[in-house]
């Protein structure tokens, strides 16, 4: 600990062991709350020992509180405190004060038992200087400052922040701070009339919609606002105030008030009959009590709409209402924007190196790419190269903070989620556990409407209502029915998705008892995004059961399984996103070891809904299907597979898996884990570093998973302009030459293909380069998967397929045979035997062995082959597509060895 922390830390201490001067402790901790909470860059706690030792916090240029010894020196706007308060406060500085400070502000100088005495009555005062403007940022040079707020933290058990030396806002700016407009507003009655107003507003289209409103600070202070929908609902100036009504609500005495009143008015074409009127802020306050409804029924007709000023939000408004008026008022529901605060594809490869995962930036490239392409992908190859953990580092990297609703209910309540049927039916299923724990509910009999119980609500009378016992065995139901006022308070006051609460309050005797509804306290956390699910596919799945679940007939509730619930949740973020006019997030499911059961058995209704868009049947329950069973799911009877979600198979092969049918390598991309970089794992430095395929070029810099496109002739047509539709030439090419065997691909695979090598070029810098590495990638995992078989059935297609994969499809090049002798892997690309590696492709020092394959792939030196003219022997040149060729090498070899050869190995 450095020698001014040190003595900063005493004399904070000296404060703490003082009654009075654990007030200012205490003050200076909420200040340093205020002050971060207004700019999280501009102010910092310092220790300074030019005239003995001080502690102070600074914000900007400015000293806002010193810590002295014996006294304390404070920074306050004295207009702030009333007549008695300033007084009381001069009178304790003897005089010892400085009126000249910037924005009418002064320094008052306090012994410490003053100060701890007037600290509750100047403390708004003071915290009004630390929301001013400061145009230098206060969080530099101090090293100190680490130190002294970890005092505080431990010393008053609080969670303080630090000073954020680099935070800057979503728009590469730090937020705006809340004008002075507001402590203006706030320092008069009429001004906190107003104040009140607006809060009231902000709950009012919170609750009709959490992401279509938002609060402003203009940019020069002239004005605060609230918008609605994309209109402004409540605009605050210096001296005037705007408001949005529907007049037509209004009765024709405060109409014509109103219009005398007025400074300004004009329409809102967008929002029928709605206008806005511009008053004196004095007026305003005086009628805003008779035109609250009207205003309230106009943030209500424009809430549905997405808000178009989401993009100057500022929470500090909210801050600031909360703070001084002692409110909870919630932030508005918006989800991260993309497109501006997306995660980085460098940022993704560097996060899996911190992993231990030393992946080629191509293959992490190549990952990515086939699920943006095609959205489900089979990762193969040699067990532990981590084909698990790049799906889960991958799915992890898309987490965000979201905002959460959060509840609370008294202790003894339990908590209910609305649903549609008690909306449209007027009745509500009770809990058993919550009927179970009530004889008047447990003895009531079967079948009918035996019992009757006062119930208790929010703004009404205590009303008698019904309820009605299930009579059908092990369905134990007990169902509430809705009627009069108290049907029509649930239904004007909670909507499918809210959470109310209920308990039983007991009588003198049961027969006394009564139900008490209420509604659930709710606040807008943030919490980070829960879109992943790792499931461990079992051996003993032979239906979809184990994926998404089976309605229990005894039960007559629907088993759940996390794979469903990760669904239904993707389905609500794409619904939720949908109405917002944003994309959603992204969610993954990872199959782990995919193939320890028949994919078929498990996994066909998947491969066919993804194809065809169709539905899945999960039940015929319509009591399921409107949430009358008690389930933390409302389970639908069919569902679509959500456009975001993407879908992620590990597979390895032994005796105790199953191979995979064509028909599920058709619907995939499947992609070989096979390079295990030993040397670089010791040393933490990966040797390999394929460069053509790198998506650090995308839309701002961003990585995205935008909702599934599927492939289609658009992308096709896209594709055959690339390189002057060489590409496109190039795979009809190879068509023919599979059409002569009758193994030739159909149009799903080439508009697959296309969209693949579009993506790529897109996200890419350098794009020629990115769409021939691409396109190598791409024949290599939607054309060869599906290619197994005999020595017999495969050799002459294979040897045609190497020399089209080495020549670029030219067949006037190269001959029939194939001399697997003349050519060796390295960094899984085939290259001529005998010829060095590229110094972009193998480091300086690394050998073929380190950048190749396994040893059984590269032969010893010096046993290279003379060959003959035309006979497909090696040229001087790379193969045109070395990936390609590698594999097929690779399963010629096999062939020839063991007779038979399959592309998973």
């Amino acid at each position: 600990m450095t020698e001014k922390e040190t003595e900063g830390i005493a004399l904070l201490q000296h404060y703490a062991d003082d009654a009075d001067g654990r007030v200012i402790l205490a003050g200076l901790a909420e200040s340093v709350q205020v002050a971060n909470a207004f700019d999280q860059t501009r102010w910092v706690p310092t220790v300074r020992k030019s005239k003995g030792c001080t502690v102070n916090l600074r914000t900007g240029q400015i000293f806002a509180l010193t810590l002295k010894r014996d006294d304390v020196q404070i920074l306050l706007l004295p207009e702030l405190l009333r007549d008695e308060e300033r007084e009381a406060l001069e009178e304790a500085a003897h005089g010892k004060y400085e009126p000249k400070h910037p924005s009418g502000s002064a320094r008052y100088t306090l012994d410490l038992t003053a100060a701890g005495k007037l600290w509750g009555s100047i403390e708004r005062a003071h915290h009004a200087v630390l929301q001013q403007r400061r145009h230098v940022s206060g969080a530099k040079n101090n090293p100190e400052a680490d130190a002294l707020i970890d005092y505080l933290r431990r010393e008053l058990q609080l969670d303080l922040p630090y000073p954020d030396r680099e935070l800057v806002g979503v728009n590469g700016k730090a937020d705006p701070p809340p004008a002075s407009l507001l402590d203006e507003y706030a320092a008069s009655d009429a001004g906190r009339a107003i104040l009140r107003a607006t809060a009231r507003s902000i709950e009012v289209a919170n609750a009709e919609s959490h992401a279509g409103w938002g609060t402003t600070v203009d940019k020069g202070g002239t004005y605060v606002a609230l918008n609605v929908g994309n209109a402004c609902a409540i605009r605050l100036h210096e001296n005037r105030v705007r408001i949005l009504l529907l007049p037509d609500r209004l009765d024709a005495e405060v109409r014509k008030a109103l219009d005398d009143l007025a400074r300004h008015t004009w329409d809102r074409p967008r929002i029928p009959g709605a206008h806005n009127y511009e008053l004196d802020w004095q007026a305003a306050a005086d009628i805003w009590g008779s035109l609250e409804d009207a205003h309230h029924a106009a943030l209500m007709a424009s809430t549905h709409r997405r808000n178009a000023y989401r993009r100057s939000h500022s929470n500090e408004v909210i801050d600031f209402l909360n703070r001084e008026l002692g409110l909870a008022l919630p932030y508005p529901g918006y989800r991260p924007n993309p497109d501006a605060n997306g995660p980085r594809f460098q940022d993704l490869v560097k996060s899996l190196e911190a992993r231990g995962l030393l992946l080629p930036t191509e293959t992490v490239a190549n990952y990515v790419l086939a699920l943006q392409a095609k959205r489900f992908a089979i990762l193969t190859g040699i067990s532990g190269t981590g084909k698990t953990k790049i799906a889960i580092s991958t799915a992890r990297h898309f987490q965000t903070n979201i905002p959460s609703r959060r509840t609370r209910v008294p202790e003894d309540a339990i908590e209910i989620v609305v649903r549609p049927y008690h909306l449209k039916h007027g009745s509500a299923v009770l809990p058993v556990r919550f009927t179970s724990s009530v004889d008047l509910f447990a003895n009531a009999k079967a079948g009918s409407n035996s019992v009757r119980i006062p119930v208790s609500y929010p703004g009404g009378d205590t009303i008698e209502l019904s309820c009605w016992r299930d009579p059908n065995p092990g369905q134990n139901w007990t169902q509430l029915g809705f009627r009069g006022e108290f049907k029509d308070w649930f239904n004007s006051t909670l909507s499918a998705g809210d959470r109310m609460w209920l308990r039983f309050v007991e009588g003198l005797v049961p027969e006394d008892g009564r139900l008490e509804v209420g509604v659930a306290e709710s606040e807008i956390a943030e919490e980070q995004s829960d879109n992943y699910r790792v499931v461990p596919v079992r051996p003993d799945w032979v239906d979809n059961r184990g994926l998404l679940g089976y309605l229990n007939p005894l039960t007559g509730q629907y088993s759940v399984t996390p794979f469903l619930s990760l669904l239904l949740n993707a389905q609500d973020e794409d619904s939720r996103a949908t109405a917002d006019g944003d994309d959603p997030l992204p969610y993954f499911v990872v199959l782990d070891e995919m193939n320890l059961a028949r994919v078929e058995h498990y996994f066909s209704d998947f491969l066919s809904a993804l194809e065809s868009d169709e539905p899945i049947h999960l039940h015929d329950s319509r009591a399921i299907e409107e949430g009358r069973v008690e389930s933390d799911f409302t389970v639908p009877r069919e569902l679509s597979v959500p456009r975001n979600v993407f879908f992620t198979g590990t597979v390895n092969i032994d005796e105790t898996t199953y191979m995979f049918s064509p028909k599920v390598l058709d619907r995939a991309f499947t992609i070989e884990f096979d390079r295990v970089d030993l040397e670089g794992y010791t040393d933490g430095i990966a040797r390999s570093k394929s460069g053509e395929l790198d998506l650090s070029a995308g839309k701002d810099g961003t990585l995205r998973f935008t909702p599934y496109e599927k492939p289609d002739r658009d992308h096709w047509l896209e594709f055959t302009r690339i390189a002057d539709g060489r590409y496109a030439r190039i795979l009809r090419e190879l068509h023919a030459i599979l059409e002569e065997e009758h193994r030739h691909f159909g149009y799903r695979v080439a508009n697959e293909i296309a969209r693949f090598v579009n993506l790529a070029r897109e996200q890419s810098a350098n794009g020629d380069e990115a769409a021939k590495a691409a396109f190598d990638l791409a024949l290599l995992q939607k054309v060869l998967p599906k290619f197994h078989g005999t020595q017999q059935e495969l050799e002459s297609l294979l040897e045609r397929m190497f020399n089209f994969a080495v020549h670029g499809g030219d067949r006037r090049r190269g001959g029939i045979s194939v001399s697997l002798d003349e050519w060796t892997i390295e960094d899984g690309h085939l290259k001529p035997r005998g010829k060095a590696a590229s110094p972009r492709d193998v480091p300086a020092g690394t050998s073929h062995r380190d950048a190749g394959g396994s040893a059984a792939e590269t032969e010893e030196p010096g046993s290279e082959h003379e060959t003959d003219a035309g006979d497909g022997a090696a040229e001087s040149s790379d193969p045109e597509f070395p990936r390609t060729a590698a594999k097929i090498w690779r399963m010629l070899r096999r062939l020839r060895q063991r007779g038979f050869t399959a592309f998973i190995e």
